[in-house]
């Protein structure tokens, strides 16, 4: 991987946002503009340059209530097992996700990332979401312009913390029925459904509520990348502060969906560090094992939370075992 040129310049990643124009397929194959090329260099993520079967589009989705959504594709037209999503996790962006962008390039994938609400790129408000059913409405349109877009098939998806309780929202949901999108491989990294010290915090959010919008976010060391987390905290599209109603809106999913009953019918890949304190994983994994038909999960003892921004030797271990698992 290309090494990120230290803190990325907050102008033209401005500017980037302000000039987006609707996504349309391979509309940029020829003519980035400036500022969409210091992003992807900025960030690590210009793979064209690396692979010569990539074409990359980027541009805008709109949703029901008029946010422009912020989405990318490294296609591999013709040459493609088929398109894999990935949805971020919370206060994160998709530029961040170089590191697994590049690994399911190299297994034969077209990707396809998109930013949350509130998050990266993305209109809404900064890190914030009055109900997680939004985030899954999103994860919807961008799998039907897919659809629309006849990306390659089968579709894959893969999501790090909160994208994969975005993603089993999706998959578990009443309204949700299979054969709506050729879906295949679920892969998800130290997914949410209770964070860590959870009894706690929820007290805490039912006293702050009435006083507090917001709080400022409390900086971990989620993963053994010294590097990684230094570039973190100086990058500009992070949110600085954590937003109460999130956490209410969190609240209610969990309530939501840790009182499902039947699985869905899907096989889960899930990757865990058990070094992770971010998520009770503890109690977290059985409740996906409820949630989905079969799950296979691969431990990582050094591993903390943010997992697809870990320590090189602890990437290998996990995408050697998800090679086996994808062939």
């Amino acid at each position: 991987m290309k090494q990120r040129p230290g803190v990325p310049d907050n102008g033209p990643l401005q500017k980037l946002r302000k000039e987006l124009l609707p996504l349309s397929l391979y509309s940029l194959a020829d003519d980035p503009d400036d500022n969409l090329n210091y992003y992807l260099d900025a960030y690590g993520i210009n793979f064209q340059d690396d692979f010569t079967t990539v074409v990359y589009t980027a541009g805008y989705l709109n949703t029901d209530d008029g946010l422009r959504i912020f989405c990318q594709l490294w296609d591999q037209p013709g040459n493609s097992k088929g398109t894999l999503f990935i949805v971020h996790g919370y206060f994160d962006h998709s530029a961040l996700y170089s590191h697994a962008i590049r690994f399911f390039l190299e297994q034969g994938y077209s990707v396809f990332a998109y930013d949350a609400p509130g998050h990266g790129l993305s209109d809404g408000e900064a890190a914030n979401i009055d109900s997680f059913s939004r985030y899954t409405s999103v994860l919807r349109l961008c799998l039907d312009w897919a659809l629309d877009s006849d990306l390659p098939k089968p579709f894959h998806l893969f999501g790090q913390s909160m994208g994969g309780a975005v993603i089993t929202d999706l998959l578990t949901s009443d309204n949700f029925q299979q054969d709506q999108y050729p879906l295949d491989k679920v892969i998800l990294f130290a997914p949410l459904i209770r964070p860590v010290f959870w009894s706690w915090g929820r007290v805490q959010y039912q006293m702050l509520r009435w006083f507090l919008k917001q709080v400022p976010r409390k900086r971990s060391n989620n993963s053994n990348d010294d590097a990684f987390l230094s570039f973190l905290h100086n990058d500009p599209l992070q949110n600085k502060t954590l937003p109460t109603a999130w956490v209410g809106a969190m609240s209610k999913w969990i309530e939501k969906i840790e009182a499902i009953t039947q699985p869905c019918d899907f096989e889960l890949l899930i990757v865990q560090g058990e070094s992770d304190g971010t998520v009770d994983w503890r109690h977290n994994i059985p409740v996906y094992q409820r949630l989905y038909k079969s799950v296979d999960v691969y431990y990582l003892a050094e591993g903390k939370h943010h997992l697809v921004n870990e320590r090189e030797d602890i990437r290998q271990e996990y995408f050697g075992w998800l090679t086996s698992k994808l062939s």
